[in-house]
Order: C-alpha cells, then structure tokens, then sequence
C-alpha cells in the first residue's frame, strides 16, 4: 500500500473500514502517540471500548498471547482496536504472527503498530509492514519548519492564535523535539 499522511488515514478510517492494520513510524514519537489516541477515538464507541481495547508493548508480549488476543473478536461492537507499540521489542515468532495479521486482518479487528525501524536494518518485517498495512511515516520537524506547525497547532488545539515572532521565539527556545 502506498504510504499515507496522517490525515489521508484518519479520512480513510472515517469510512469505518471492516478491519484495518496500521503501521505508525519514525522518529517523532508525539505526533505517533496522537493519531493513535485518533485512531482509537474514531473506531471504538465509548460505551465499549473497556471491552475491545488493548495496548501492548512488543518486548513484553508472548507470540502465544499474542495470537489469541489478534483473534478475539469484537464484544457488543463492530470493531477491536489492538495497539501493538515498539513492534521493533518482538521476537521472530511474534513478528510472524504480526505478518499474518497484517496480510489478512481479522474481521473487526484494528490493529495499530507504532516503533521505529532501527537505522541500518535489512529486516524483511519493515517492509511487509509498510507494504501490507496502512503505513504513515512521522520523520522529525524541520527546526525552519517548526514555527509554522506551532501556530497552527495552538489554533487547531487550543482555539489561541499564536504570533509568528512569538512562534519563531517558542521554536528557539524548546526545539523540534516535540
């Protein structure tokens, strides 16, 4: 599948997909993290989301734990959301489990994948992630970039119009990490 943007998905997933499987990666963590709280908020209803909601970190999981918990269907609802964070922490058995997911995704089920891909790996897993699921690359801010993303965030976030010189000072004082 051709890489997305972040709003490409969420516009994708408003269309409430009968399953999906996403893969979130890059270096710039915060942005990562807030399209998966988007992600969870368009597909769970709140009335149920205690029942077909689960994080899971990939160094912790077992594969056995994990298949069986890929292939709980939805309870009282029309979807699962399963966040898998870190899958660069799974094991070779837990990766394979992920790719068949990720190939076929179970009816119902969402699952979101978030990591980086660690610098310098031939690693086949990558690749079958970003061709197979649905795939947004979050790279770092550009520092020239970043007082642009900053009024445009307070707007869009906070309903605050920010400045552009008090933007460009904001950028030179915290930085691009986000």
């Amino acid at each position: 599948m051709p890489r997305l943007s972040q709003s490409a998905l969420l516009r994708r997933l408003g269309e409430k997909p009968s399953s999906a499987a996403i893969f979130l990666h890059g270096p710039e963590e915060y942005l990562r993290e807030r399209t998966v709280q988007a992600i969870v908020e368009r597909m769970l209803d709140p009335a149920t989301r205690d029942f077909n909601f689960d994080q899971l970190r990939g160094a912790d999981v077992t594969p056995e734990a994990l298949a069986s918990l890929l292939a709980t269907p939805p309870m009282m609802a029309t979807h699962r959301v399963v966040v898998l964070r870190e899958v660069q922490g799974l094991g070779a058995k837990a990766r394979e489990v992920v790719e068949g997911v990720v190939t076929r995704p179970y009816e119902g089920l969402v699952l979101v994948l978030t990591g980086t891909i660690p610098s310098g790996t031939k690693a086949k897993f990558y690749d079958v992630l970003k061709e197979r699921a649905l795939s947004v690359e979050f790279g770092a801010i550009d520092p020239m970039d970043l007082p642009a993303w900053l009024i445009e965030h307070a707007e869009g976030e906070h309903g605050v119009e920010l400045d552009v010189d008090a933007a460009r000072a904001l950028a030179a004082a915290i930085g691009s990490d986000l």
